[in-house]
């Protein structure tokens, strides 16, 4: 992990939270998840808020938890978002034709300029 960090109590804190959420994630830390760590209290505030969204069980199926995800990522234009929660989705059950239905509605919504960043779903996300 590379911090700018450089008080070693602040390090300390945000190396514990980053094991928190590695295991939390099955192992899978985001690049922003390790940026963030330079302030604990931040990276703190994302587990926390991980933990909210995550630590129950969803009475919706995972793969549409993941669709919902995928869509926001879409509406938002966040190609870390976009990208991993369509795999999750592929994984867990999700057509390629399900995401098309997704990027319909998110394209109904907030226009084309969605779109584009979500354009590589087709060429990254293999159909299970």
């Amino acid at each position: 992990m590379f911090l700018e960090q450089t008080d070693s109590t602040e390090i300390d804190k945000s190396q514990k939270l980053l094991e928190e959420l590695k295991t939390l994630r099955k192992g899978n830390i985001a690049p922003f998840q390790e940026k963030i760590a330079n302030d604990p209290d931040l990276l703190k505030a994302f587990l926390e808020q991980y933990k909210n969204a995550y630590a129950n069980d969803f009475t919706i199926p995972r793969k549409y938890v993941e669709l919902i995800m995928m869509a926001l990522g879409v509406s938002r234009g966040v190609q870390t978002t976009i990208n991993a929660h369509a795999g999750l989705a592929v994984k867990n059950g999700a057509t390629v034709k399900e995401i098309a239905d997704v990027l319909r509605l998110v394209f109904f919504t907030c226009g084309v300029t969605a779109l584009i960043p979500a354009a590589d779903i087709f060429t990254k996300i293999p159909e299970k």
